[in-house]
């Protein structure tokens, strides 16, 4: 799978308190795949939603979650160096 990623990749984890909140992520890239999931065991009320906006400088990935206990979130967002097979 790494071959698919070349330098125009952002990853992270963001640790995600019990309610409901939002964080916003800026890509200087048009992105090609983008990967939002909670790690570890998830319950059925646990929600995570992602938005890609456009940008004067690129774009801005908006993600939100509702969740009922801490979780983390992990996002990766690329440039594809080839199509996936």
């Amino acid at each position: 799978m790494s071959k698919y990623f070349g330098k125009h990749h952002l990853h992270g984890d963001i640790k995600a308190m019990p309610g409901i909140d939002f964080t916003s992520v800026d890509i200087p890239f048009v992105p090609d795949y983008i990967k939002v999931e909670f790690h570890g065991a998830s319950t059925n009320d646990d929600m995570v939603y992602w938005d890609l906006i456009r940008a004067d400088e690129g774009y801005v990935l908006e993600l939100g979650w509702s969740v009922f206990e801490e979780r983390h979130l992990h996002y990766r967002i690329a440039k594809l160096n080839v199509d996936p097979v």
